[in-house]
């Protein structure tokens, strides 16, 4: 348990904060564990991107993306 700070002696803050940095082999296999897995995830994440904008952007019009992005800039200008 930890004390509140008004019962802290100095050498507990010390032995507190030595130990905060040990982790047990298990936790360490954890953490890498959870980390691999949020790698591969962001890595799917990335392909279906990928896969997604594969589908769309050939679909789009950018003649008309750049035409309303114009008229947009122009709206803003004026209410500057």
């Amino acid at each position: 348990a930890t004390l509140p700070p008004s019962e802290r002696r100095d050498d507990d803050v010390v032995i507190a904060f030595e130990h905060r940095g040990e982790e047990d082999a298990g936790a360490l296999a954890r953490r890498e564990m959870y980390r691999a897995a949020a790698v591969a995830e962001i890595a799917l994440a990335h392909s279906l991107h990928d896969e997604l904008e594969a589908c769309y952007i050939p679909a789009m019009d950018f003649a008309k993306v750049e035409k309303r992005t114009k008229n947009i800039a122009r709206k803003i200008t004026k209410k500057v």
